[in-house]
């Protein structure tokens, strides 16, 4: 295809040109808000490129230029002379603090690009800002990836109030789904009552439950219900965490600890003990227990040991 300029012709570029088409799900966010990132990379030359990376950035202006903040990438491959790859995307999160940004994408330039300095988007402009009002969001973890039927489970959830104004006291529900889509047609499990939270404060609130007595695959979280004034109702409801009910079908082990005393005087003796369960489906190898001392709650190999005993 030529396009006629004047009395000559000029000819599309003999090589591959890459070119980024770019958008985004929302230009006005809450701060640390998901957003989805967007883009379309389109060959215009007349030869194939070859496999490169899209990546997408973060910018203080509308200049969109691999100086920016990295935010995420993808490897694509090669494109085909004329034309276009599919939509790609990403879903990051904004930053906690208010303000303007820009969003954009770059494609790294291929061997033989006719024209490499036109391989970025367009900056798009979002405003993160705190909602007017209150705006509830629920953080949700579990205590276990994967548990025996009827083991106890704990469920614990943090309650945000991203918006400016303070919330009114609500009800935290716990459900169990099938899927990690997690909303109020799904089994209710609990809930607890949740007093009002300040603006740009929080409320952590947890509950224990048994696990399903049949094996298999299920996926746990809450919805806070909604509050008067709220801006944003419908995101009250956190991602689903999966958990594995049943045994794996390997060696899995699983350490219970103890200690004879909680309170002790400087150079005591204190004893420390251990069950160790192997909560797979097949027995394991000999191993080594190892025990550790440390100065949080969080016991990993890091800490001190202080002994080992032959499992």
């Amino acid at each position: 295809m030529y396009l006629k300029v004047g009395a000559s012709e000029t000819a599309q570029p003999s090589d591959p040109d890459l070119f980024v088409l770019f958008s985004v799900s929302e230009e006005q966010v809450a701060p640390s808000q998901n957003l989805n990132l967007s883009a379309i990379v389109e060959n215009r030359g007349t030869s194939p490129s070859s496999s490169t990376t899209l990546r997408y950035y973060r910018s203080t202006d509308s200049d969109i230029s691999p100086s920016d903040t990295e935010v995420g990438h993808y490897r694509m491959d090669g494109i085909a002379a004329s034309a276009e790859i599919g939509l790609e995307s990403k879903t990051v999160s904004v930053p906690s603090a208010p303000g303007t940004y820009y969003y954009g994408a770059c494609v790294d330039a291929v061997s033989g690009e006719s024209d490499p300095g036109n391989n970025c988007s367009a900056g798009v402009r979002v405003t993160v800002e705190l909602p007017s009002g209150p705006e509830l969001f629920v953080l949700f973890s579990t205590s276990e990836e994967r548990v025996m039927p009827g083991q106890n489970l704990k469920l614990s959830a943090v309650v945000e109030n991203r918006g400016t104004n303070p919330s009114s006291s609500t009800t935290l529900r716990y459900y169990r789904s099938m899927d990690p889509e997690i909303d109020r047609s799904d089994t209710e499990i609990g809930d607890d009552r949740v007093n009002g939270i300040a603006a740009s404060e929080i409320g952590l609130e947890s509950k224990t439950v048994s696990a399903p007595s049949a094996p298999g695959t299920y996926y746990y979280g809450a919805c806070v219900d909604a509050v008067s004034g709220e801006s944003d109702p419908g995101n009250n409801c956190s991602a689903g965490m999966r958990v594995t009910v049943g045994a794996s079908p390997g060696p899995e082990l699983f350490v219970l600890f103890s200690a004879s005393e909680q309170q002790v005087a400087s150079g005591q003796n204190l004893k420390l003990s251990a069950a160790i369960e192997n909560r797979g489906a097949s027995s394991s190898s000999a191993t080594t227990l190892r025990y550790y001392r440390s100065t949080d709650p969080e016991i990993d190999r890091s800490d001190t040991e202080v002994g080992d005993d032959r499992v």
